[in-house]
């Protein structure tokens, strides 16, 4: 069924259809397809085969999840969970409105080419080249550390044992050699997530945008189109390509600049028609608050109490108005306290509910791209309803526990040395000491900006200068690249705190706890279900290599009783 499957004993070749039932579970069959798609979806593929006993009765356990959780999730009653049902509504409404833009504002937002020069010569300075600048795509094959799924397992390193990074950038740079197409390779290979997608363009870079690093210097001096050999740098192994370069001056209308116009004048007229299409429903909107309820204790209200009725049939509900106050909180704002606050947030929900009644009446919230919308949120939140009802309740480490482990793993939080610096760069070394005594004197310019640096933001020089200096202080002109520097110290950066990395380190135990009790359940649930296990075939499963993971498809056995995906 699948040709990366390798089920037989290591002496005995594979063969295409081998596809082995690994568990049974209430008479339906776990087969070593629906691993390898878990596996898939982890990200746990890897260019090379591999093979690990531990790992696979991990996979396994979660397909068992999947379906045991598949069997509760349709007897979850969510008809009393108002803000689970807002939520709903936010995301339908979010979908219509998308297929109302494409349908309606689609037409008005094109433009022909001289509406497009007009705003490039409108907008030129946006577009100048201060420097030279290369176009660079790269392939990237992280080390092992940077690819350990930390969320299962506190010492994940037995899981890529034999993995040698170095020998998947050799193969790939041989496959170049041999004239492969670049992009095609760092898509389906390179692990850098932010250019994977696009063939492994980085875009264009300059030796002000690029780290001084293996890395930056590589690609500001492979020539053009020259492919390079693979070097490394403090994260992996890379392979670098240069395919074009620009001067200094206004940037050519290419494609990036093409786009980014064409973004700009879309964000622009879309936000302007789309306020207008949201104040007219507004001005036609009514909304009705209930003083005598909102007026009352927030504790005193329950998630469905109505504060405030929209159109004369939508209803805004304490839960979606919590909510609010909630995200309010989060970035810090002021929350209402007063009636007139309280009010002032009601009507602000207001707009959204006549947006959502628009797209009730045009029919957008019939078609199928909503509907499917509408069931993914429903199925989601049934699917985590369905797990909180077979585990027990949320484990919050107390603070002593975060203290002890913050203790345990100081190495892992350590952060290297920074400073809070005001400096400017100057050719002249006479101006560059008058600078420093007016800074002395207290006559510091206002334009210069602060900011944190670390060893490699600065020259050698102008870091052992800050290594001595105290908080306040300013240095003489001390030459550095070819320039004179004047700094001045605001502040150095102090070692981390329990208090800094809580919240991550309250994550990770919260983490390992679900992992645990999941494990656990496993166990105690599966004797009424009739799970059965054959522990010689998982011992011999292997991953596939990366380049089958195309072809690696949910199969159709088990569709009944495994949630889609």
């Amino acid at each position: 069924m699948l040709a990366a499957l390798c089920i037989t004993s290591r002496s005995v070749p594979c063969r295409a259809e081998d596809n082995p039932v690994l568990a049974t579970f209430a008479g339906n069959s776990i087969t070593a397809a629906e691993v390898i798609t878990k596996a898939h979806e982890r990200s746990l593929l890897r260019p090379q085969p591999f093979s690990d006993t531990a790992l696979i009765r991990e996979l396994v356990d979660d397909v068992l999840i999947d379906s045991l959780i598949s069997r509760i999730s349709p007897k979850i009653d969510l008809s009393t969970q108002y803000a689970f049902w807002a939520d709903v509504r936010r995301g339908v409404t979010g979908a219509a409105s998308q297929l109302f833009q494409n349908d309606i504002l689609g037409p008005k937002l094109k433009f022909d080419s001289s509406q497009i020069a007009a705003f490039y010569q409108g907008h030129l300075a946006r577009y100048m080249v201060p420097h030279q600048q290369r176009y660079v795509r790269n392939i990237t094959i992280y080390y092992p550390m940077e690819k350990v799924p930390k969320t299962y397992n506190a010492t994940p390193d037995p899981l890529y044992e034999g993995w040698n990074p170095q020998a998947v950038i050799e193969a790939l740079y041989a496959r170049l050699a041999d004239g492969e197409d670049f992009a095609t390779l760092a898509a389906a290979h390179s692990e850098e997530p932010r250019t994977k997608g696009a063939g492994g363009d980085i875009g264009w870079v300059s030796k002000e945008s690029l780290p001084d690093d293996e890395f930056g210097k590589m690609c500001l001096e492979i020539p053009l189109y020259k492919i390079s050999k693979p070097f490394t740098s403090r994260i992996g192994w890379h392979i670098v390509q240069a395919t074009a370069i620009r001067e200094p001056g206004p940037a050519p209308i290419d494609g990036p600049i093409l786009q980014d116009i064409l973004t700009y004048m879309r964000d622009s007229v879309g936000a302007s028609l789309g306020k207008e299409l949201v104040d007219s429903l507004t001005g036609a909107g009514t909304l009705q608050i209930l003083d005598g309820t909102l007026g009352r204790a927030d504790s005193t209200w329950k998630p469905n109490t109505p504060l405030a009725i929209a159109n004369g049939r939508d209803t805004i509900l304490a839960a979606e108005y919590l909510d609010n106050v909630s995200k309010l909180r989060a970035r810090n704002k002021p929350v209402p306290r007063t009636l007139d606050e309280k009010r002032e947030l009601v009507q602000s929900m207001l707009p959204a509910l006549c947006m959502y009644d628009a797209m009730r009446k045009l029919g957008y919230l019939t078609k199928p791209e909503v509907i499917a919308k509408r069931a993914a949120i429903i199925r989601t939140r049934a699917e985590a309803a369905a797990y909180a009802q077979m585990s027990d309740a949320q484990y919050v480490p107390d603070s002593a526990e975060v203290e002890r482990y913050f203790r345990a793993h100081a190495a892992e939080y350590a952060r290297p040395a920074s400073y809070m610096v005001r400096f400017l760069r100057l050719p002249d070394q006479m101006k560059a000491q008058s600078l420093a005594d007016a800074w002395k004197a207290g006559n510091a310019p206002d334009s210069v900006e602060s900011r944190w640096v670390e060893k490699a933001d600065v020259p050698a020089g102008v870091w052992n200068a800050l290594t001595k200096m105290s908080e306040g202080g300013v240095t003489d002109a001390i030459a550095g690249n070819g320039d004179y520097w004047v700094v001045t110290l605001a502040q150095k950066s102090a070692p981390p705190s329990v208090t800094d990395v809580a919240g991550s380190i309250r994550a990770k135990l919260q983490r390992d706890h679900d992992w645990k009790r999941r494990q656990e359940w496993i166990r105690t649930s599966g004797a009424p279900y009739g799970i059965t296990r054959y522990p010689e075939r998982i011992s011999r499963v292997k991953l596939p290599s990366a380049k089958d993971a195309p072809r690696l498809a949910k199969p159709a056995s088990g569709a009944e009783w495994l949630p889609s995906y």
